[in-house]
């Protein structure tokens, strides 16, 4: 026997009364499994609502981190710039996203060949191979903003 049952034993033989114990519990514990079981079967209807200011935020956050370069990149080539993508803002950052990627193709004849040999000089001490990509794709955009505002072209290959 447990404790409870023991003290319960216990002040039923002292008083000669039963110890009410188990009802009031057992409620309790009915209730909150009723609660419980209840958010679980409708959390497909007010899930989303709590989800979405999360992804809102997080989606916000990455849209502002990628300000610097989009800066960077529409003033180098203003052209870039798509008209207004509204407020939702997966679709700004969806429109961020693709401006980059569309100065990144347009500086690509401006990249240096010799740009991959300066990253591997530096002997940056990346954790993984993709933050050894991610430095040398910063690199190949900084070199071809570089070439570009002083007016060299470059014939590499695609």
């Amino acid at each position: 026997m447990g404790a409870v049952e023991d003290l319960s034993l216990a002040a039923e033989l002292t008083t000669r009364h039963p110890v009410a114990l188990e009802g009031p519990v057992s409620s309790l514990l009915s209730a909150i499994a009723i609660l419980f079981v209840a958010a679980g079967a409708t959390t497909t209807a007010w899930g989303p609502h709590i989800a979405h200011p999360i992804t809102w935020w997080r989606t916000r956050h990455t849209y502002r981190r990628f300000g610097p370069l989009w800066s960077a990149m529409h003033a180098a080539l203003p052209a870039i710039e798509f008209p207004s993508a509204g407020t939702d803002m997966e679709f700004r950052l969806y429109h961020r996203v693709v401006e980059i990627r569309d100065c990144a193709l347009a500086l690509a004849r401006h990249v240096p060949p010799e740009v991959s040999d300066w990253v591997g000089a530096a002997g940056l001490d990346a954790e993984s191979d993709a933050d050894r990509d991610v430095i040398a794709e910063a690199a190949i955009l900084a070199a071809a903003l570089e070439a570009r505002t002083m007016g060299r072209v470059f014939d590499a290959e695609p």
